[in-house]
């Protein structure tokens, strides 16, 4: 494994999504591009507090400028955090049915 990757069994309590989550859309600039605003998303943070202790491998990234320290999060923990998300965010952005999401560059940070 690379660093920053691990075997990460998810359980439904940390997938929880709090039902009563808020999302609000603001556009910005010229070309009014689309803003999300997520609050409360998740129903608790103690899971994903949980799994930032208990699997991140923080370290500085090499690869950007980012100036602190992060660690990748979980393939599958990304995916499954999306997913309620995935229709919502196609219809906000225009994107094509046929396409599929891919997320890149997820980090504890």
């Amino acid at each position: 494994m690379n660093m920053g990757e691990s075997a990460v069994t998810l359980t439904t309590e940390q997938l929880r999504i709090n039902p009563n989550h808020q999302i609000q859309v603001i556009k910005i600039g010229h070309q009014r591009t689309p803003v999300l605003i997520i609050d409360n998303y998740f129903d608790s943070l103690t899971s994903v507090l949980s799994l930032a202790q208990h699997t991140a491998h923080f370290a500085p990234d090499e690869a950007t400028y980012y100036p602190g320290v992060r660690s990748k999060l979980p393939k599958e923990y990304v995916l499954a955090s999306l997913k309620p998300l995935m229709k919502g965010l196609y219809n906000i952005f225009n994107i094509a049915r046929e396409l599929a999401s891919a997320p890149v560059d997820n980090y504890f940070s």
